[in-house]
């Protein structure tokens, strides 16, 4: 994978595809995943979507900070890239020009918002944040979990964890039985708990 560019644009390069996003170079290059044009696609035809673009960026950069971002300022631009998600669970609801909740098999309720001023192009000053919030849905009532503030590369990362399985709910089982309201856990710490018997993933 090669990436080049300048302070509009940034081009990326592999062997299967090459392709140029609108963006602004920063610390690093900001790039606006709908803002995209395909210069070359797949020779035996396959799709090539913005999202595998994402994705394999993300593999070819693990572990080490990636040359460019993938920067979600509205909702309807997230939810595009979200949609391209091959076989993705649970059912998206509520959609609305600041947020829309994602609904889980597991009873798991994710609502996505964006936050502050939005985003203008002309603008160098970027002061959107999104809230992701967590409940359970249990005998019927919705229990408040935990929330997360997420800058604007940080958000669709959040959700694809979620989608992958890297990220998921545990309920522990005290002494007399009874099992606490579930807590979010990524693998890494679910991988460190010693007395796993205690715990269950919802």
């Amino acid at each position: 994978m090669k990436i080049s560019g300048t302070k509009a644009y940034s081009k990326i390069e592999t062997d299967e595809y090459t392709c140029v996003f609108g963006g602004e170079l920063c610390e690093v290059f900001s790039i606006y995943p709908l803002d995209v044009r395909w210069e070359k696609l797949p020779g035996d035809g396959s799709e090539v979507t913005v999202y595998k673009v994402i994705r394999d960026v993300w593999k070819e950069y693990k572990g080490r900070k990636a040359p460019v971002t993938f920067d979600f300022y509205k909702v309807k631009e997230l939810l595009e890239v979200f949609n391209m998600i091959p076989e993705r669970i649970g059912t998206v609801t509520e959609i609305r020009e600041d947020g829309f909740v994602w609904l889980l098999p597991n009873g798991i309720v994710v609502r996505v918002y964006v936050t502050g001023t939005p985003y203008e192009k002309s603008s160098s000053i970027m002061l959107t944040e999104w809230y992701v919030g967590y409940s359970y849905i249990k005998a019927g009532k919705e229990i408040q979990l935990t929330h997360s503030h997420l800058n604007t590369h940080e958000v669709f990362e959040e959700l694809v964890d979620i989608q992958d399985g890297n990220t998921f709910w545990v309920v522990k089982t005290n002494v007399f039985g009874k099992e606490s309201d579930p807590k979010i856990m990524d693998k890494e710490r679910f991988d460190r708990i010693k007395n796993k018997d205690k715990y269950r993933i919802i």
